[in-house]
């Protein structure tokens, strides 16, 4: 079995700052990453042990930051490069899961960890992650997050989402729901769809679901296709009950 125990979604830095064990390493990340590793530390207060939890982490559709792309136009106009420095947590976030390492030293992790791609429908690729580390590989608790912004050149639209998962039955977040989530079936579509490049809002778009459906025996409800990766169609079935 496989619950659903606590859920965040963060658009402001303000758990980070108000820490400072964290917010002196987290002030220098662009904000996608401050986002989703305040979301994803959230989430983990509600874990059995953090340390311990199956980390999986969605890269940023839209990687980079504001910073990072002006750095690059000075670089360009610039013919005296050694006059030039940057922030390494740029470039960080613009290679790799910035978000990933950050959380894992956060919470003194030290269980397995998967950094999925920064495709269009990962969301969904990181449910069905989350569903076979929990099943098949016996892994107690996983925590899946993200973090993301509309695009590299400005922070609008940034939001970070993280959600819990654990084996052990417990209330979804204070609702006095136990919420079990039993499957992602894949579908072919009939057509290709539109999609929309955003790692933290397909996530977002499912802890909205879980929280407005509420009390149901069995929900089965299909993805949209803008958080799709185009090519197939993704339905997620939860029961929630008392």
């Amino acid at each position: 079995m496989i619950y659903l125990v606590d859920t965040a979604l963060c658009t402001e830095a303000d758990f980070l700052q108000a820490q400072p064990q964290y917010w002196r390493m987290a002030r220098r990340f662009n904000r996608p990453v401050q986002l989703a590793t305040a979301a994803a530390l959230q989430a983990a207060q509600s874990a059995d042990d953090a340390s311990a939890c199956c980390l999986v982490a969605l890269a940023a559709c839209q990687g980079g930051s504001p910073e990072l792309l002006r750095w690059v136009e000075r670089v360009s106009s610039t013919p005296d490069l050694a006059t030039l420095r940057t922030n390494p947590t740029w470039t960080l976030h613009g290679l790799d899961n910035l978000a990933l390492s950050a959380v894992s030293i956060f919470l003194g992790n030290n269980a397995p960890c998967l950094g999925l791609g920064g495709a269009p429908g990962q969301a969904a690729v990181a449910l069905e992650v989350a569903l076979q580390q929990l099943g098949e590989e016996g892994q107690e608790e996983v925590l899946l997050f993200a973090g993301d912004q509309d695009d590299a050149a400005s922070t609008a639209g940034a939001c970070g989402a993280a959600l819990l998962f654990s084996r052990r039955p417990r209330p979804y977040s204070g609702t006095g729901l136990t919420v079990r989530f039993e499957s992602v079936a894949r579908t072919s579509p009939s057509e290709t769809a539109t999609t929309l490049p955003h790692a933290a809002r397909p996530l977002a778009w499912v802890i909205d679901q879980v929280r407005t459906r509420g009390i149901g025996s069995h929900h089965a409800v299909a993805v949209p296709a803008q958080w799709g990766d185009g090519y197939s169609a993704a339905e997620l079935s939860w029961r929630a009950e008392p």
